[in-house]
C-alpha cells in the first residue's frame, strides 16, 4: 500500500495529535488527522523509519469522492470522502488495527458476505477503499440492526447480561434461545414464533431483515423457553433437568417421575425446578400458625386413602371453616404463597413427610 501511494508513514507524536484534536473541537469541526505526514516524500519517510523513528501507517483517503456500496439490508449507502479520516492501519507496535486486519483476514478466508452490526457502517468506506487498493473483489455487506433494551438503549456488555453462558446457567434451553434470537430483526415468512433451527435455515432470507433495532424482551424469551419446555416429553425433560440440576438424582425415581408433569406446565426456566420442588429436598417444618397447623394435621391424619383428591377435599373444608384462602395453606405447608398444585405435591411427598411439615 505504501509503495502504491495508498498508505504512508506518520511520525506525529501523541501530543501533536491531541493539539490537532482540541483545535478542531474548538472550531466545532469533526476531529481528524490533518495529513501533516502525508506531505513527507517517500525517500525521507523510509530514512526516518530506518533510523528507528517511531511511526504508524495511515491509509490514504482520496479527496472529493463518493465512496459507497449496495448494502443487503439498507440498500445504497454512500459517504463523502472529505469527512473520512486517514485511518491508522498499522500501529506503532507493529500490529494491524481492526480495519486492515479484518479486510485481509476476510479476503484470505474467501469471505463472500460480511454481516455485522450497524455500528460498523461508518467504518465500511475505509474497508471498501482497502479492497480497491489491494485489487480484491468486494464482498457483499449487510449491516444488521442492534439489539435494544426496552427503553430503546443499545444492549452492551457493560450494562447488560449478554454472556451466552449466563443464559445457560439460568436454565434457558439452547433451541429456545436460538429461536428467539433468530426473530431479532427478522420475521418468519409465515409469521411463526416457534420453529426449529433447521426450518430457520431453509426459510431465512436477508431481504426479511429489518433496519430498526429490535427490542430484547426477556418476558418474550421466558414465554418461548416455556413453550420449548412444555413440548418436551416427560422423559426428555427429566433428563434435561437432571443434567441441569444433578441434585434431582437424590429423589426416588417414582418421585421425580411424578413431579415432571407438574413442573413442566409451570417452569419458564430450568432454574425454577429447584424452587418449585424445594420441599422435597428440605422438608423441615414450616408451620407458623400452631392452631391452624393442628387442625390441618388432624384432618390429614384422618385421611385413609392418601391421594390428591382426598387431600383437596380436606383442605377445602378447612378453608371454608376458617375462611382462609389457598395461599395460607401453601405458606403453612411449604413456606411459600404459591407453587405446584398443593394437593398433588402432598400426595407425592407422602402422608408421613406431610405430617412432619406441621407442628
Amino acid at each position: 500500500l505504501i509503495e502504491k501511494g495508498k498508505a504512508y508513514y506518520c511520525f506525529c507524536s501523541p501530543e501533536r495529535l491531541d493539539q490537532i484534536r482540541k483545535a478542531m473541537q474548538e472550531k466545532k469541526e469533526i476531529p481528524r488527522y490533518d495529513r501533516h505526514c502525508r506531505a513527507i516524500v517517500p525517500e525521507e519517510a523510509k530514512k526516518r523509519v530506518s533510523d528507528g523513528e517511531k511511526y504508524v501507517v495511515r491509509m490514504v483517503i482520496p479527496d472529493n469522492e463518493i465512496i459507497g456500496w449496495d448494502d443487503l439490508v439498507r440498500g445504497r449507502i454512500e459517504f463523502d470522502s472529505n469527512v473520512i479520516d486517514d485511518q491508522v492501519i498499522l500501529k506503532s507496535d507493529g500490529f494491524p488495527t481492526y480495519h486492515l486486519a479484518v479486510v485481509v483476514d476476510d479476503y484470505l478466508m474467501k469471505i463472500s458476505h460480511v454481516l455485522r452490526g450497524e455500528e460498523w457502517i461508518s467504518s465500511c468506506p475505509k474497508h471498501v477503499l482497502l479492497y480497491r487498493y489491494f485489487g480484491w473483489e468486494l464482498p457483499e455487506f449487510a449491516h444488521m440492526p442492534l439489539l435494544r433494551n426496552k427503553d430503546k438503549s443499545k444492549m452492551s456488555k457493560r450494562k447488560n447480561d449478554v454472556s451466552i453462558f449466563s443464559y445457560k446457567e439460568k436454565g434457558y434451553l439452547p433451541e429456545a434461545l436460538i429461536n428467539y434470537l433468530s426473530l431479532m430483526g427478522w420475521s418468519h415468512p409465515e409469521e411463526k414464533d416457534i420453529f426449529s433451527y433447521e426450518e430457520y435455515i431453509k426459510v431465512f432470507s436477508i431481504e426479511r431483515m429489518q433496519t430498526t433495532g429490535p427490542i430484547f424482551d426477556i418476558e418474550k424469551l421466558n414465554w418461548m423457553n416455556q413453550q420449548y419446555i412444555q413440548n418436551k416429553t416427560d422423559n426428555e425433560l427429566k433428563q434435561i433437568i437432571v443434567d441441569f440440576y444433578p441434585q434431582a438424582n437424590e429423589l426416588a425415581t417414582e418421585t421425580l417421575d411424578a413431579l415432571i408433569p407438574l413442573v413442566k406446565t409451570r417452569m419458564q426456566t430450568l432454574k425454577e425446578f429447584a424452587e418449585l420442588t424445594e420441599v422435597f429436598f428440605d422438608a423441615a417444618t414450616t408451620g407458623e400458625d400452631t392452631e391452624l397447623a393442628h387442625i390441618v394435621k388432624e384432618a390429614f391424619i384422618a385421611i385413609s386413602d392418601w391421594n390428591h383428591a382426598m387431600i383437596f377435599e380436606e383442605m377445602k373444608k378447612i378453608m371454608e371453616e376458617k375462611k382462609i384462602r389457598m395461599p395460607v395453606l401453601y405458606k403453612l405447608l411449604i413456606g411459600k404463597d404459591r407453587g405446584l398444585p398443593l394437593p398433588q405435591v402432598l400426595e407425592i411427598l407422602g402422608k408421613e413427610k406431610t405430617l412432619a411439615l406441621l407442628h
